[in-house]
């Protein structure tokens, strides 16, 4: 034991308790015996105090070993309860840990749950997106036939180029005119077909301008020449290596970065153009004697201008034109004769008399018949560059002197030219209308009730214009704007347009709009400016109320006949919403609006047509074509 520990020990031990207690005791001890001095109690009282010094070393050495020991364990114990509670930190904070642990956990597991519903809700946005996909797909088939049917169905060439040149896409009008089949020229970049010497046209300097001599010449004028044609010679599959088709292009950039061409020949125009300027010298004149024929281009009223100036001139007892159709059979285009009806005159079957020899001749023959009507019949081939496009049949009482004969040949020839001219410009016209129809067809497919309506709007304008004494420019203008009154429903929700029921108003002012969209399409085509005020303004009323909003003071003329043939066909016809009404209930309909919605000169003309041809009218409500000859 530790000698200052112990004898701070014993010191303290006897200070505080044998000290006191042997004075204590031995005062009390002596107090009770008789004769004890003081001197004596101090005595024993010094004499216990050594006894019990003695022993308190003795006890005390003991104790402080016990002690020592004691106090050793209480310094482990310190120390074990120092690790203790460096231990209880470490618990605490791993409990801390544990709990950020599981805290990060839950949120892992929330983060989970949420990204399943987020992957869940990108699986549906996926199936809806693929859905879409496949019904735009469908839908975006669907219209590549339209336009490859389109394409097949127009006269007029169409190709379509990449940004290289290569041909993606040709019609088989452009590839049977070049002597091609259409798969055969697939992927051929457009530069192949050029002739070294192709030169561009500008349609404003009416001159060739320098020669295109590579495909990238050419690619970058069709691009900066969006509204002005571009030109080119293309080679003809032949045996003739000068053999080509100057073709006049005009493009069209399409999203998918291609070009869309769509061209014309001007070979066969110029070949005629030089042939009639050639054959107007020769025979000038002729033309100061026929000048009414040459102002005719209407294919029909020039053959029977042509019938009419026969009969005039050679005194014929029947006269008669027959063309050459598509089929190669000779078709009845007009005639005329005294006391002899058109239905009389067909069944004559004088056609049976073109043997193959008068086609080949093209000489003026004189057929000895002796029929009741007739006793000769004259057949007078028309031709052009010696081949037969037309006969003119003449039906005479005697036989034609030699003097008619020269004056028939001089007049046969100049009918060869303008009747050529006039099939010519009758075969663009049909393919013109033909493009139109076919776009407004496709415009009207969408709809079964509206099917066939612009046709039937157009034919009703045309009869009401002829009607009104209209000049033949001025009807088929009127035709067209008939014809396309309705264009501008290309720019609307097909939901709408089909939709069975009531409209909204919303609904109802997006249909409202089409006249607009309308001339929007169209503003790029030359039309006449009354042609444009007729689809722009066929919904305005003779009050000028309806749409569009304007500031005129008067409706135009065309938008007149076009609004009431346009009223009068959806009247007349089954709807959605309404059944169709009877000619005579329709025209009372109009009467009644006469004046406020609709113009009453207009009114009055198709009064009186419905009275006077009741047959044709009705005809047209059919959809029925009215063919003079068949």
């Amino acid at each position: 034991m530790n000698h200052k520990y112990s004898s701070k020990l014993q010191l303290l031990t006897f200070i505080t308790i044998y000290l006191p207690a042997a004075c204590v005791s031995v005062w009390i001890l002596t107090s009770a015996i008789d004769g004890v001095s003081t001197g004596s109690r101090i005595a024993l009282i010094i004499l216990t105090l050594i006894f019990e010094g003695i022993v308190n070393f003795i006890i005390t050495n003991k104790l402080g070993r016990v002690f020592e020991a004691d106090l050793q364990a209480l310094k482990s114990l310190d120390s074990s309860l120092t690790d203790i509670s460096i231990l209880k930190n470490k618990i605490e904070l791993m409990t801390q840990a544990d709990d950020l642990y599981q805290n990060e956990i839950r949120n892992l597991k929330q983060q989970k749950a949420n990204n399943l519903l987020e992957i869940d809700k990108i699986k549906q946005q996926i199936d809806e997106l693929s859905q879409k996909d496949f019904n735009l797909t469908e839908e975006i088939e669907l219209q590549d036939k339209l336009n490859k049917a389109l394409m097949e169905l127009t006269a007029q060439f169409i190709l379509q180029v990449d940004s290289e040149g290569i041909i993606t896409s040709i019609n088989t009008a452009l590839a049977l005119r070049l002597g091609y089949v259409a798969s055969e020229l697939i992927g051929l970049s457009i530069g192949e077909l050029f002739m070294t010497d192709q030169a561009t046209f500008s349609s404003n300097k009416n001159s060739f301008s320098d020669p295109v001599l590579n495909t990238k010449q050419w690619m970058i004028k069709l691009v900066r020449s969006i509204d002005e044609p571009v030109a080119a010679y293309l080679k003809v599959k032949s045996n003739n290596p000068s053999a080509c088709e100057y073709i006049r292009f005009t493009s069209n950039k399409l999203a998918d970065g291609t070009l869309l061409c769509v061209g014309k020949s001007i070979n066969d125009e110029l070949a005629m153009q030089s042939n009639i300027l050639r054959k107007n010298r020769e025979f000038e004149y002729i033309n100061q004697i026929n000048e009414s024929l040459i102002s005719n281009w209407d294919i029909d009223a020039l053959l029977v201008n042509i019938i009419n100036r026969i009969e005039y001139l050679f005194d014929t007892r029947m006269g008669a034109i027959y063309v050459l159709d598509d089929l190669k059979k000779w078709q009845l285009r007009s005639a005329r004769g005294k006391n002899l009806t058109e239905q009389e005159i067909k069944s004559l079957e004088i056609e049976k008399h073109f043997d193959h020899s008068i086609i080949n001749e093209t000489n003026i023959r004189s057929i000895e018949v002796n029929t009741e009507f007739y006793n000769y019949l004259i057949l007078a081939p028309l031709e052009v560059e010696n081949e037969v496009i037309a006969i003119l049949v003449l039906a005479l009482s005697k036989e034609m002197s030699p003097n008619d004969i020269s004056i028939l040949k001089m007049l046969k020839n100049q009918a060869s030219m303008v009747i050529q001219r006039a099939i010519i410009y009758d075969q663009l016209r049909n393919q013109y209308f033909g493009t139109i129809e076919a776009l407004v067809n496709v415009i009207e497919a969408k709809d079964k009730y509206t099917e066939g309506h612009s046709r039937r709007v157009s034919r009703f304008s045309v009869e009401i214009a002829k009607e009104m004494g209209y000049s033949n420019e001025e009807v088929e203008n009127i035709e067209i704007a008939g014809l396309l009154h309705d264009i501008g429903k290309i720019g609307i929700d097909q939901n709408i347009l089909a939709k069975r029921g009531k409209l909204t108003l919303e609904e109802y002012e997006v249909i409202k709009n089409h006249p607009v969209k309308g001339i929007q399409i169209l503003e790029a085509i030359s039309f006449d400016d009354k042609i444009k005020e007729g689809i722009l303004y066929h919904h305005l009323r003779y009050d000028l109320k309806g749409y569009p909003k304007c500031d005129l003071t008067e409706l135009p003329d065309y938008a007149a006949i076009i609004g009431l043939a346009d009223a009068f066909d959806a009247m007349t016809s089954a709807r959605s919403y309404s059944a169709a009404k009877s000619m005579s209930v329709a025209l009372e309909e109009v009467i009644r609006n006469k004046s406020t919605q609709f113009e009453p000169i207009v009114v009055e003309v198709i009064e009186r047509l419905i009275k006077e041809s009741p047959e044709k009218i009705q005809d047209i409500i059919n959809d029925v074509e009215i063919v003079q000859f068949e």
